[in-house]
């Protein structure tokens, strides 16, 4: 079969995110938990701004990706990562109202995507081709 590369942490590096909101936290019904919003005044209006980091962890995640390699005859050589697969990301929304119910939302957006691994096993499947 193939031989292992070895067993650090790689591309993107192996950084703990802190700060996590549970994506499960429900507060009226939303993604936010109640301290992941703040309320402000708007024309005596009540605005509702929230905003969390929303993680999910893959124990035993597997990808199979080429990279370059001038050994081999099509130029590509075939490594599986596998491992425990960290994916990340900042949500916002604002609300024209107390209470993040969906009625209220007037814009919202995800950014701030990060991808990485732990405890990551590499293994080279040979040149492709």
């Amino acid at each position: 079969m193939g031989k292992r590369i070895g067993a650090a942490c790689v591309v993107g590096g192996c950084a703990l995110v802190f700060g996590v909101a549970s994506a499960t936290a429900g507060w009226a019904g939303s993604r936010y938990a109640h301290g992941d919003c703040s309320l402000s005044m708007n024309g005596g209006r009540p605005s509702l701004f929230c905003q969390a980091r929303f993680t999910t962890v893959t124990p035993n995640a597997s990808v199979t990706f080429g990279v370059a390699d001038e050994t081999c005859t099509s130029g590509v050589r075939l490594i599986r990562r596998t491992g425990t697969r960290v994916e990340s990301f900042l949500g916002y929304d604002a609300y024209n109202g107390p209470v993040p119910l969906s009625k209220f939302n007037i814009f919202g957006n995800e950014t701030d995507f990060q991808d990485t691994w732990r405890d990551v096993v590499e293994t080279d499947l040979g040149c492709s081709g």
